[in-house]
Formats: structure tokens, sequence, C-alpha cells
């Protein structure tokens, strides 16, 4: 029966070819095919050649890495990533993309009720879901230090600890800090430090890169998506502009000579005084002015002073880009080009 066995199954009764059969065998089986030919077992012979002893230190090491766990720290192998991956969230995974949308809509009820909150409701209601808001953003800032990140030199996508929090706080954290830490609460004693509260505007960032991206989707139409993009930046511009007018005024508690609306729409109904506000900053953005609503206290002259300077790169900004993209007009030209290429690096920086 052992004469039919290979030669290689027979036992040894040298103790020192015993040994070098244990260790040709584990080499065979850790060493890749291709260096697993090149080794020379040499009978009679205890010891290995100083090339087989690095080849079989570096597959023991190559195999304990793979199969268990590791004591080194090296943090840029694969192992290291493959071992975080799960608190790590994938920038392109469909996860994260319904947590963006979920921010942009938050984003959106921020530019809407905070400045109604201001001008026309103190309630704890409406603090309550402006301070909600702000813990989901504090959520996202926690999920931006652990979000992976294409490398602009390289190409490839970066799934490294240190890398991802690193590049997060050189990028978008200092912006994020301001936006979501409450300074308003911490100055609840003087009233006109309430306007710190307009920090949580940088968000719009957010609103800005959606519509970047919708520019560059070839299925959409590009002038469509400006129109759209233009007629939100004017109601929203409207929108802060006369709350912010009507908080001035509650200041000095709508004093008929103090105030630009005095004591008579104090009192009225909230769609009209509203409506008043709305009023006042359209006339304003389009330069009409017809004069029956006009600031009266040196802070709403000072913010008139402000919005009007403001709605003035507005206005160019607008004007701008529809003359281009009327005098170009196809997709394709220098003229839409300019816009997508900004929006590619408005989505890169996010």
């Amino acid at each position: 029966m052992s004469a039919s066995l290979p030669a290689t199954c027979l036992p040894c009764r040298n103790p020192a070819h015993a040994q070098q059969h244990i260790r040709t065998v584990i080499m065979r089986h850790l060493l890749p095919f291709g260096q697993s030919r090149s080794i020379r077992v040499v009978p009679g012979n205890s010891r290995m050649s100083m090339e087989s002893r690095n080849s079989f230190r570096a597959s023991r090491q190559s195999f304990v890495s793979e199969t268990g766990p590791h004591t080194h720290s090296d943090s840029t192998s694969p192992t290291h990533t493959r071992g975080c991956a799960r608190f790590i969230m994938e920038h392109d995974s469909m996860l994260y993309s319904i947590w963006q949308q979920l921010t942009l809509v938050c984003t959106l009820v921020t530019v809407v009720f905070f400045p109604l909150g201001l001008a026309f409701y103190d309630e704890t209601w409406m603090a309550a879901l402006v301070l909600a808001i702000d813990g989901v953003f504090v959520l996202d800032m926690l999920i931006c230090f652990r979000l992976t990140y294409v490398d602009a030199s390289t190409g490839q996508t970066v799934r490294e600890s240190r890398a991802m929090a690193k590049h997060y706080a050189k990028t978008m954290l200092p912006l994020d800090v301001l936006s979501t830490f409450p300074f308003d609460l911490c100055f609840l004693s003087v009233e006109w430090m309430a306007l710190i509260g307009f920090l949580r505007f940088l968000r719009i960032r957010r609103i800005l890169v959606f519509f970047a991206r919708l520019e560059m989707m070839e299925s959409l139409e590009f002038h469509t998506t400006c129109f759209f993009k233009f007629l939100l930046l004017l109601v929203l511009n409207a929108h802060t502009g006369g709350c912010v007018m009507w908080f001035l005024a509650s200041l000095r508690d709508f004093a008929d000579d103090e105030t630009w609306v005095g004591s008579t729409l104090a009192n009225a109904p909230f769609g009209e005084r509203y409506m008043v506000c709305m009023y006042w900053a359209i006339t304003t953005l389009t330069t009409v002015g017809y004069g029956d609503y006009s600031p009266v206290s040196v802070e709403e002259r000072c913010f008139g002073c402000v919005y009007m300077l403001f709605n003035m790169g507005v206005t160019a900004y607008i004007i701008g880009t529809a003359s281009s993209l009327s005098t170009k007009g196809v997709r394709g030209t220098d003229a839409p080009q300019r816009p997508r290429t900004t929006a590619q690096a408005l989505c890169r920086t996010t």
C-alpha cells in the first residue's frame, strides 16, 4: 500500500527531513503558484536558502493580514480601509443621496420659516422647529467627517479616516459651523442680535449645488432650469428683505413717527402685513420706489442701503446671464458652458 503513494506522502524518519517537508508543504500552500514553483528543496538540508526564507516571511505576513487580526497600524493598507468600511459614508451611495435631499428640504424650511419667525411669530414651536433643523445639520457635520471623496490629483476615492476628516476640515467645516451653531441664542437679552441667526442662510449653498447638478443634466433644458433658479432667488430675496424690515419696525414698537409702517398695520391680519412687506421689497428690488412706504429710523435706512446694494448685484447677475443665454441660445455653445463649468466646480467642492 505504501509503495503506491507518492514520495512526498511517505513519512520521514529523519527529523531534519521531516522539518524540511513540513516547511515545504506550508510554503506551497501560502505562496502564490508562481513563487512556489521557484523554491528548491534540498534533501537532507534542514535550512532554507535566504531567498526562500524571505519569500516565506512575506507570504506569511500577507496571509495573516488577510485572514486574521493585524497588529500593525498602517492606516494606508487596504485591510484598514475594509475594517472601517462600516463606519464611513460613500459619497456616491443611494443612502447619502437621500440624506442630501433631506438636508435640501431642511435648508428650504430654514430660509422660509426663520424670517417669518423673526418678524411675525414669536412662538415656542417656531423656535423648536429651527433648533430641530439645526440638530439635523449637526448630524450632517458628523457624517461629513466620515464621508468619502474623490482625490482631484489621482481621481481615486479616498476612504482613509484621517484624510476624510482633514479634507472636510479644510473645505466646508468653517461654513457649516457658522451656519449650524445657534449664535443668536447667546444674545437673547439684545433684541437686534437676533439678526445673527441669518448665518443659517449660509446653507443656501446646498440649493445652489442642487441647481448646479440640474444644469449639468442633459435631460433637462438649461434655460428652464435657469428660469426656476432665478425665480426662486427673487422670491426668497423679497421674502427675507420684507421680513427684516418688519422686524426692525418691531424694535421701536411700530411707532408712527419712527417706523416705516406705523401703528396702523401693527394689529392687521397676517396676510395684510406680509403683503405690505413683500410690496416694499419688490418695489425696492425693481428700483421703482413709489414712496408710499419708505424707511424712517436709522436701522431701517441702514438696512435699506445694504438691501439696495445687494439687489444691484442680484439684478446684474440675472440680466447678464439671461442676455448671454438669449444671444447664444443653444446648449453646447460658449455662453451656457461658462455657468455649467462653474456649476461643476461648485459640485466638486461639496
